[in-house]
C-alpha cells in the first residue's frame, strides 16, 4: 500500500506596523493609488459580494465564506468585469489567522492574511493599495492599532510591497506540517529571530 506522507517546515517572515500615519500618509497613498487606477474600486466583502463575484469559483468562495463566518474583514478590489485583487484581517475580537496556532499570534492587533492578486494586474501598486486599505480599516475600529502580516520568505515580490507601507521585519515563524495526500496538519510552530 503506498501512502503519501511526509513531513514539512516552512519558515515564515512576519512584519508589524502601527495604523498610526504622521502628516495621514496613508490617505494620501490611497488617494495616489486610486488615481493611477481610477476603474479600479475596492469594497469590503460580504456574503452577496463573495457569492457574486466568486461564483464561478468554489473553492475560493467556500473559504471566503468561512472567513467572513469567523469575523474576518475581506477587502476586495474589482472592476466592472471581474474581481482584480483581495486581502484578508483577522480583528482585535479575532485575532487568530487561520494558518498559525493560536500561541503564535500577539494577544492584541490585527492580522492581514491570504492576499492576492490576479497576475495579469501584478506589478500595478495593487497589493500596496489592498494593505493600505486594510490598515485604514483597522484604524477606523482602533486607535493606533498593532497590525501584522507575514509572507513566505521566498516571496520576495510580496516583502518588497509590504516594506513600502510601513511594515518592518519583526521575527519569522517556523513551523512543522504533516502532510497526508493534500492535507496539511500542523505539529507545531515557534517564533524566531528576524535576520
Amino acid at each position: 500500500m503506498l501512502f503519501l506522507l511526509r513531513i514539512t517546515r516552512t519558515k515564515i517572515l512576519v512584519y508589524k506596523t502601527t495604523g498610526h500615519s504622521p502628516n495621514n500618509t496613508t490617505d494620501n497613498s490611497i488617494v495616489q493609488l486610486n488615481d493611477r487606477h481610477p476603474d479600479i474600486h475596492s469594497k469590503i466583502m460580504t456574503k452577496e459580494i463573495i457569492k457574486h463575484y466568486f461564483h464561478n469559483d468554489s473553492a475560493r468562495r467556500r473559504v471566503f465564506l468561512s472567513f467572513l463566518r469567523k469575523g474576518f474583514i475581506g477587502l476586495l478590489l474589482y472592476s466592472d468585469k471581474e474581481w482584480i485583487g483581495y486581502g484578508w484581517m483577522s480583528t482585535l475580537e479575532h485575532n487568530h489567522p487561520p494558518h498559525f496556532p493560536k500561541y503564535i499570534v500577539p494577544e492584541r492587533g490585527f492580522w492581514i492574511f491570504y492576499c492576492h492578486t490576479l497576475e495579469k494586474y501584478r506589478g500595478q501598486g495593487l497589493y500596496k493599495r489592498v494593505l493600505t486599505e486594510l490598515k485604514q480599516i483597522a484604524s477606523l475600529t482602533s486607535q493606533n492599532p498593532e497590525l501584522y502580516i507575514d509572507t513566505d520568505e521566498d516571496n520576495r515580490i510580496s516583502q518588497k510591497g509590504i516594506l513600502a507601507t510601513g511594515f518592518e521585519l519583526i521575527g519569522t515563524v517556523g513551523s512543522r506540517y504533516f502532510i497526508l495526500f493534500d492535507t496539511w496538519l500542523h505539529l507545531k510552530s515557534k517564533w524566531g529571530e528576524s535576520n
